[in-house]
């Protein structure tokens, strides 16, 4: 799965290594595939993990359209027009040209006093020939005892730092240092480049207002670097309105909703209601059970990114009242220009969102059963148990009492309030391969087997609670027939792996390699890339159809030189599911 906190670390510095690491159990050497740590851990390390930037070769040329000129000025050392220890004071829009000195590798410092209202500093390098290093610390210069708290390593010559970094932005005095990377100047012209000039800009980025939301009218708009990763809007709330929903829809990114009264927001820590879940299509009501419950006047309303590395559009529904917008419960039928196994199996592989955690499931009936592995829906199921108690028995040795959730009472209590329930599974499915996969149902966990790592999941209605059409039909993937799969078949594996794009909500990703071995009977290696948001979607024969699901990796060191993906076989499935699942296929 993948964390709902993500790292505001882009890349590690020169000095310090930050892995936002893509496993559960990150100091074992064995994690589960679909877990991350609710906060992602920083960890110093060696030089030699850096990617290097090559020099550019001799032949380039540069884009100076936004550059000063590069300066190679014959001087001796001690004449240098700075000091390597001086900290530069930054004018918030004066773009300052400055000298990266590679005689002796000196980075250069600059200060910035951050006011009150900032919501964001982006810091910009322009005409440099090169990548650079950008460093900053709050408070005190950056040096080479601690890490810094905010960094981009050799991405685009930029440095955002906001409210909503790991390390939340304070304001007072904040600290930049500019390195280059490399052991070796760069090489224009044929000639190394040991003195080298650039220009570095400052933006703050304060509290604004966008525009202004009215009940019924809907609002686009884009989250940006240049916007902070945040839009700000507000709504005057008549005295005999009872409710305020806002709903996120056509999202490609993890956003989240903020709301406050009659006053602009610079933090989520500002808010007086924040929602922030790993779904994309985000729903906010202010009501008179909600805290602060609603009152009648200006309230302040901000979506917002933690990390907007992409520009991400969105379309934001404003509603008086408690019902979701009626365009936004038209459920799309799924997978209807599939013409080949693996095209079904795309579609049928879903993303499954429960707490704080997302990891992948896949379909295997026409009625919407699904599998996915226990860790995957961990958060649902402690809520299930937590909300319901005795009356959903988990795991029996006789078969869970629950796997019958479809009749009226369960259906009537899964609409109820569908939006806040933490024991039911957010299923994203696949519209467009190109694009994230979209919120479009709710599930409940039937039964799970926590020694075998499987789940068995029922979805039970549309993503606003909204009943499932009549004759609606789900695409799933059969099970492989005998015999079992060899050592050296191939393997196919479909997911939603963390790292499948550069959003903070990827599309779909398939991977290819082979059974590479087997560590139990049931349990599959493979060579197929495994990662972190992979855990419980599927893993195919060369016929596309279903042979297990992936589980977990073994990272080989630190140094990362190889890795292997296990597979739970669809063998180690109890009987009692299997014979659900032949049922619902034998009844359509």
């Amino acid at each position: 799965m993948r964390s709902a906190v993500k790292s505001s670390c882009s890349h590690p510095s020169p000095r310090w290594f930050c892995r936002a690491t893509l496993f559960f159990m990150a100091a074992l050497p064995v994690a589960y595939a679909g877990c991350q740590p609710t906060a992602l851990p920083t960890a110093p390390g060696p030089v030699a993990d850096r990617v290097d930037v090559p020099p550019a070769p001799a032949e380039q040329t540069f884009d100076r359209s936004k550059s000063v000129p590069f300066a190679l000025p014959e001087q001796p050392d001690d004449e240098l027009p700075f000091s390597p220890m001086d900290s530069t004071t930054l004018q918030f829009g004066e773009p300052q040209r400055a000298t990266m000195n590679l005689r002796d590798y000196a980075p250069r410092a600059f200060k910035l006093d951050v006011p009150e209202d900032t919501v964001a500093v982006l810091f910009e390098v322009r005409g440099a020939p090169c990548t650079l290093d950008l460093l900053a610390r709050l408070g005190e210069p950056v040096d080479d005892v601690s890490p810094p708290d905010y960094y981009n390593y050799g991405e685009e010559n930029r440095l955002m730092v906001s409210r909503m970094s790991e390390v939340p932005l304070e304001s007072g005095e904040l600290y930049l240092s500019v390195e280059y990377p490399l052991d070796s100047p760069p090489v224009f012209a044929a000639r190394p480049l040991e003195l080298f000039d650039y220009e570095i800009e400052a933006t703050v980025i304060s509290t604004r207002v966008d525009g202004q939301l009215k009940a019924g009218e809907p609002m686009r708009g884009t989250l940006t670097k240049a916007t902070g990763g945040f839009r700000s809007y507000t709504i005057n709330v008549p005295a005999d309105v009872d409710a305020v929903r806002f709903d996120l829809d056509q999202v490609e990114g993890d956003l989240n909703l903020w709301a406050k009264f009659d006053a602009p927001m610079i933090s989520s820590l500002d808010a007086d209601i924040l929602v922030a879940s790993l779904a994309g299509r985000e729903t906010l009501i202010l009501d008179a059970k909600s805290d602060p419950p609603l009152r009648p006047g200006r309230w302040y309303l901000n979506v917002s990114e933690l990390d907007a590395w992409d520009d991400t559009p969105f379309v934001l529904h404003t509603s008086f009242g408690h019902d979701p917008p009626a365009e936004l419960l038209a459920i799309p039928k799924m997978g209807d220009e599939a013409d080949s196994p693996l095209r079904t199996a795309v579609h049928a592989t879903v993303e499954l969102s429960s707490g704080n955690y997302a990891g992948t499931g896949v379909l295997v009936s026409p009625n919407g059963l699904l599998l996915s592995n226990h860790h995957v829906v961990l958060d649902a199921v402690e809520a299930d148990k937590l909300l319901y108690g005795d009356a959903w028995a988990m795991q029996s040795d006789a078969g869970p009492s629950a796997t019958d959730s479809t009749n009226s009472a369960t259906v009537e209590r899964d609409q109820a309030e569908s939006n806040n329930r933490l024991d039911l599974v957010v299923v994203a499915a696949t519209i467009d391969p190109r694009q994230p996969p979209v919120e479009l149902f709710r599930a409940r966990v039937l039964d799970t087997r926590e020694q075998d790592d499987l789940a068995l999941l029922q979805i039970t209605s549309g993503f606003y609670g909204q009943p499932l059409p009549d004759d609606y039909r789900f695409p799933y993937v059969p099970f492989a027939e005998a015999p079992a799969p060899r050592i050296g078949d191939a393997m196919t594996v479909v997911g939603f792996p963390s790292v499948g794009g550069l959003s903070s909500r990827p599309p779909v990703t398939i991977t290819r390699g082979i059974l590479s071995g087997f560590s139990t009977p049931t349990i599959y290696k493979t060579d197929a890339a495994i990662m972190g948001g992979n855990s419980g979607g599927a893993a195919l024969d060369d016929g596309g159809k279903l042979i297990g699901l992936p589980a977990m990796v073994v990272e080989e060191g630190d140094s990362r030189p190889g890795f292997l993906g296990f597979v739970i076989s669809t063998q180690a499935i109890p009987d009692e599911w299997s014979d659900k699942i032949r049922e619902a296929i034998a009844a359509e």
